[in-house]
C-alpha cells in the first residue's frame, strides 16, 4: 500500500540521518553504524505507524474505494447523483479493505454490492430512462421476484420495501444468469438517464395507459385480487402477510411485461414519476 512505502521511506530517511549524527558526535560507534541505524529505523517505523500511519493508512483506503467506483460507469454516475449511495458503498469497501481482502476479492464484493443496493437507487431514474432499459430492468426485477416468491415470501417483500441503506442480501438466491441479468439492467438505466434523459411520458398519455393496464389486471385475476392489488399502492411499510403481497406485486409486474413493449416501457416510466422516495 502506499501507505506502507511512505511510512517506510520517512522512517529510512530519518534513522539515516539520526544515525549519521549520533556516529559522528560518538566516533567510536561508526563501526556500529548499520546496527543503530537498523534500531532507529524499527523504533521510527513503529512510532510514526501508530501516529501518521493511520491518517495515511485511512486516506489510502478510502483512495482505493473511490477508485473502485471511478471504474465502472454506473457506481461512478450514480455516486455522483447520490451522495447517499456513495457514503454506503464507500463504507463498504473501507470495511473490506480493513478484513485484509484481496484487492480480487474486494472488487468482486464491491461490485456485487454496488448492483445489488445500487439497483435501489436506480429505479428513482426509470422515468428518464431508455425504453429497452427500463423493459430490461423490469425483465429481470419480475425474475427476481418469481425466484423469491417460490423460496422466501419475506425476502421477496423486504427487497421492494425495504429502505436501499438497509437493503436485503438477496443475490445469494440467484442464479448466474439472473445476476448477469441484473447487473446488465442496472448499468442500462442508470447511464441512460443520467447521459441521455428521455422526456417523462405526459399525463394524458400515462393515465390512458394506466387505464389500459387496469383492464388487464383484471382480465387476468379477477375482480377477487384486486383488494391485494390496492393494497399496493402508496405503501411505504412492509405488508403483514408475506405471501399474498408478494403474489400481488409479481401480478403486477408480469402484467406489464405482457403489454406491447411499446405501451409497458412509457407505462412503467410514468408510473414510476410518481412516485416518493
Amino acid at each position: 500500500m502506499l501507505s506502507t512505502i511512505v511510512l517506510g521511506a520517512l522512517s529510512g530517511a530519518l534513522a539515516g540521518v539520526l544515525a549519521s549524527l549520533i556516529t559522528r558526535r560518538l566516533p567510536r560507534a561508526k563501526r556500529h553504524y548499520r546496527i543503530i541505524f537498523v534500531v532507529l529505523l524499527v523504533a521510527l517505523y513503529a512510532v510514526m505507524s501508530a501516529t501518521i500511519g493511520r491518517g495515511l493508512r485511512a486516506r489510502d483506503i478510502r483512495s482505493q474505494a473511490e477508485r473502485v467506483i471511478e471504474d465502472d460507469s454506473a457506481f461512478r454516475l450514480l455516486a455522483q447523483e447520490e451522495p447517499e449511495f456513495k457514503a454506503h458503498f464507500i463504507q463498504f469497501i473501507v470495511n473490506l479493505e480493513r478484513q485484509s481482502a484481496s484487492r480480487d476479492e474486494v472488487r468482486a464484493k464491491a461490485h456485487e454490492w454496488g448492483v445489488e443496493h445500487g439497483t435501489r437507487y436506480a429505479v428513482r431514474y426509470l422515468p428518464e430512462s431508455s425504453d429497452s432499459a427500463v423493459l430490461s430492468f423490469f425483465t429481470a426485477f419480475a425474475d427476481v421476484l418469481k425466484t423469491l416468491r417460490l423460496v422466501d415470501p419475506s425476502a421477496c417483500v423486504d427487497y421492494v420495501f425495504s429502505p436501499a441503506p438497509e437493503a436485503p442480501r438477496y443475490f445469494s438466491r440467484l442464479s448466474p444468469i439472473q445476476l448477469t441479468a441484473a447487473n446488465q439492467a442496472f448499468h442500462a438505466v442508470v447511464i441512460t438517464a443520467i447521459r441521455s434523459p428521455q422526456l417523462r411520458v405526459d399525463s394524458a398519455t400515462g393515465n390512458h395507459l394506466v387505464q389500459l393496464f387496469s383492464s388487464r389486471l383484471k382480465e387476468s385475476y379477477g375482480a377477487a385480487a384486486m383488494p391485494d392489488l390496492a393494497a399496493l399502492g402508496g405503501r411505504t411499510t412492509v405488508p403483514r402477510d408475506p405471501v399474498r403481497a408478494c403474489n400481488a406485486i409479481y401480478a403486477v409486474v408480469s402484467t406489464m411485461l405482457r403489454m406491447p413493449p411499446d405501451q409497458a416501457a412509457p407505462l412503467i416510466r410514468f408510473l414510476f414519476s410518481h412516485v416518493k422516495y
